[in-house]
């Protein structure tokens, strides 16, 4: 039986014999819980602004209508007090019946006009209610790119804090090969910052699994520091920064 601990270097292994490996198999992804835990305040932060610049703008969207309203019944009073006192003025008055002609006619100019006015403070209402949507909607959608844009970014510090201050991408790699310990054996990719901490974490994630094959580690400068590929025989694991970072942006895009 071979020993229960292999760490195979690049230059021992041929990558075409690597890539052989991994051609035309499935690829699962794992990130660590640990890691959706620490990002999650920064997702909640951002639904949560999001929602109250919807809010603002609904709540302005209406002051504007409420106001165009306002100004519309005002203007309707209006017309019809003015039209109430040429009649009163014309009765007082005492009109001749020919003269009550030229009444009506300055009545109904007087109706009409008011109309008109009340129309056009509608046709205003819409459009500044229509420019004042497209406004928000155009600024929402900055700003949500703006947000997503910082939480990605915030998000890959605190996740690489976590990995290089914590062993992380152990806790990683472990949860990722509980799923899989039904493998033969097991192929670790990583970047050369992170063979010595996985080296001295393979018979602890053996004991811990109760796996009897062989775990290898090998050196990959192509995968960035906090990244890993664990190749298990019929397949791919990723695990790490940049998977945990996809996830984060699918959730800020509406994806997940």
């Amino acid at each position: 039986m071979q020993s229960s601990y292999n760490v195979i270097k690049n230059n021992t292994v041929k990558p075409t014999g690597l890539r052989e490996i991994v051609t035309n198999i499935d690829i699962e992804k794992a990130v660590d819980p640990e890691i959706e835990k620490n990002t999650k305040p920064y997702i909640e932060n951002y639904e949560n602004l999001a929602k109250n610049i919807l809010e603002n703008a609904r709540r302005q969207s209406e002051q504007i209508k409420l106001k165009a309203f306002d100004e519309i019944r005002i203007l309707e009073q209006e017309a019809l007090d003015k039209a109430e006192q040429l009649k009163k003025e014309a009765f007082e008055k005492g009109f001749t019946e020919g003269q009550q002609e030229g009444f009506n006619k300055a009545y109904y100019e007087t109706i009409d006009s008011a109309k008109q006015e009340a129309e056009y403070i509608i046709s205003n209402a819409h459009e500044v209610l229509n420019n004042a949507k497209t406004e928000y909607e155009n600024y929402l959608s900055e700003k949500t790119r703006e947000i997503g844009e910082l939480v990605l970014s915030i998000s890959r510090n605190v996740i690489k804090r976590e990995i290089e201050d914590k062993g992380m991408i152990n806790e990683m790699i472990l949860n990722a090969l509980e799923t899989s310990k039904n493998s033969k054996n097991f192929i670790i990719r990583c970047n050369s910052l992170h063979i010595d901490e996985l080296k001295s974490q393979v018979d602890n994630w053996k004991e811990q699994l109760g796996f009897f094959g062989d775990i290898f580690i090998l050196k990959d400068n192509s995968l960035e520091p906090g990244n890993a590929v664990i190749d298990k025989g019929n397949g791919r694991i990723v695990v790490g920064i940049d998977y945990a970072l996809l996830r984060i942006k699918d959730i800020l895009e509406g994806k997940e």
